[in-house]
């Protein structure tokens, strides 16, 4: 039988750490709040003990996307006036603090949804491989022992995994350099 303390104990320092890298610190901390939330709520749900970790991933995942959405109907929304004839709203404290502007937040922020977007869409063979690799830090002989497979069958499908990935990723999202020389990427218009 799962126990919520020790699953918030293990999972806590890495969902947010994981949390921080798609949409920062101080909205990272809330969010890791609302996943172990909704873990509580929906821990008898999960069937299969084995892929615990795989599970709390895409509930953050999803609960990142969500706060991502919202983020970009907010933003997106022009504030109504206040009485006083200001703005109403405090959009600067929307920002991603660690970008020189809002569009470049934004931007970041776009480029991590498109990204988890195709993790999602991996074989669960594959995703649930790729998840424990790529955010949960475990290596190879972890991955084995936890999924109860070869050491064999973990490497041949997280590098089946990250060359799907890749051309997904390659098909599906426009990337290009900043000005600073960061590498961003974009979802591409299906209209093209």
């Amino acid at each position: 039988m799962l126990n919520f303390d020790e699953i918030y104990t293990e999972y806590h320092e890495k969902i947010l750490r994981y949390l921080k890298g798609i949409v920062g610190g101080e909205m990272a901390e809330d969010l890791t709040q609302e996943v172990f939330i909704k873990v509580s709520r929906t821990l008898d749900s999960l069937k299969d003990e084995s892929s615990l970790s795989s599970w709390l991933y895409k509930i953050a995942l999803n609960t990142a996307r969500d706060s991502i959405r919202s983020t970009r109907r907010i933003v997106s929304v022009k504030p109504l006036a206040a009485a006083d004839g200001s703005s109403g709203a405090d959009l600067e404290n929307l920002a991603d603090k660690r970008h020189k502007s809002h569009d470049d937040a934004i931007m970041r922020k776009e480029m991590v949804q498109c990204y988890v977007e195709f993790v999602k869409k991996l074989p669960s063979n594959y995703y649930d491989i790729y998840v424990l690799s790529e955010f949960d830090g475990l290596s190879n002989e972890e991955i084995s022992d936890r999924l109860s497979l070869s050491i064999e069958t973990v490497k041949i499908r997280l590098h089946r995994a990250r060359v799907r990935l890749y051309e997904e990723l390659r098909k599906g999202c426009t990337s290009f350099y900043t000005k600073d020389g960061e590498l961003l990427a974009l979802p591409r218009d299906n209209d093209d």
